[in-house]
């Protein structure tokens, strides 16, 4: 028979291990949570902006493209008639967009 200063060390080491152990898993899951929120959903937008004759245009509408919320990578191009861009969704609409270019005199319609 094991003597009680014993038994308890070893129930105690017991509870310690597999406190540990849970409390660890509860870590890990949540970090995996925390990534998801860093990496919000985005989507590619093209713009079709008619109107624009040079690289002049090409920076006035990326300007006012980058200073809406949520909004990145904006290329554009006046040959093309074309603004391309990442979306984060739920910050600004593509409508919203649409409406900050034509501000500018453009014609405008998402393609």
């Amino acid at each position: 028979m094991l003597k009680p200063i014993k038994l308890s060390c070893i129930i105690f080491a017991a509870v310690m291990f597999t406190f540990a152990f849970s409390f660890s898993v509860v870590q890990a899951s949540c970090t995996v949570c925390e990534d998801v929120d860093k990496h919000p959903k985005t989507k590619d937008v093209t713009l079709n902006v008619t109107g624009m004759t040079c690289g002049g245009c090409e920076g006035k509408v990326k300007k006012v493209l980058s200073a809406c919320s949520g909004v990145s990578d904006v290329k554009v191009d006046h040959k093309d008639g074309k603004a391309e861009l990442h979306l984060q969704e739920g910050k600004t609409s593509v409508d919203d967009l649409i409406k900050a270019v034509k501000k500018l005199g453009y014609k405008v319609s998402e393609g």
